[in-house]
């Protein structure tokens, strides 16, 4: 069963039987003792392409695989409760190459308790599994597995162009909290970047612009904003707007410099 995009299905499904559940399951099954809610938990194990989407598979404690793209990190959103071996690197890393054409960077594997806090992108598996998280969740309202039901490959296909962005004055995230764009130090700025910074809040301010949702930056950002990424998928080049918002800086700067000149 497939949700979410074909298009990314059917590349995952030429990969789904590669996987051998085999190792995966003895790791559960070791730890049957240990682990409350025994059918609730699965072996997962991911990999986290260069500037793109986290690739993942499933083990159940039944054997059965789900393999899936998520716009979060399943180890940055949910505790995994034992760390554990991976078993099926080169597999995750050839769906990887084949989805978005990048080097794969971290690879981990350990035991999960359902749900992971993620919205899934598109999931491939087991029919009976899948359908019983679609009903768990819509009985409870939420929406992890539900999320990849209303995404479709144009949603997809931005979602990567935005995160494949390669510009020198920011860099950009995608993850459940909406996307996030870090702003670098502008070249043009000198002493004065206490008081370009503040030109910026105030135009981030102006503009709407919301301030971020990303916890733990792993670079020094100039200044940093989150979009609600239902909003940035409705827009033609959402980076456009980034774009005009360092441009406006820059004049803005510009027009306070030449005033304070004019009053020498």
């Amino acid at each position: 069963m497939i949700i979410g995009p074909n298009e990314i299905g059917s590349t995952l499904e030429k990969y789904i039987s590669k996987i051998d559940q085999k190792k995966p399951l003895s790791v559960l099954e070791n730890l049957a003792d240990k682990l409350d809610a025994y059918h609730r938990h699965v072996f997962l194990e991911r990999v986290l392409p260069e500037t793109s989407l986290p690739v993942s598979l499933m083990v159940n404690a039944k054997g059965k695989i789900i393999l899936f793209v998520s716009l979060s990190d399943p180890f940055r959103v949910s505790p995994a409760i034992y760390r554990s071996k991976g078993y099926h690197f080169d597999v995750l890393e050839k769906i990887a190459e084949d989805l978005f054409k990048g080097a794969v960077t971290t690879h981990d594997a350990g035991i999960f308790r359902l749900p992971i806090r993620t919205r899934f992108l598109c999931a491939l598996g087991d029919d009976d599994w899948i359908k019983k998280e679609l009903l768990r969740e819509s009985v409870k309202g939420e929406e992890y597995f539900r999320y990849a039901e209303r995404v479709s490959f144009d949603d997809f296909k931005k979602i990567l162009e935005i995160l494949k962005c390669k510009n020198p004055s920011y860099d950009v995230l995608v993850d459940d909290n909406g996307v996030h764009v870090f702003l670098k130090k502008p070249t043009w700025v000198g002493e004065e970047i206490s008081l370009v910074h503040e030109m910026a809040v105030f135009l981030r301010k102006k503009y709407g612009f919301p301030q971020t949702k990303f916890s733990g930056v792993p670079f020094k950002a100039f200044l940093s904003m989150s979009f609600d990424l239902e909003e940035v998928l409705k827009e033609e080049n959402f980076l456009d707007r980034i774009e005009v918002f360092l441009k406006k800086l820059k004049e803005v700067y510009e027009h306070f410099v030449s005033f304070v000149e004019k009053e020498k």
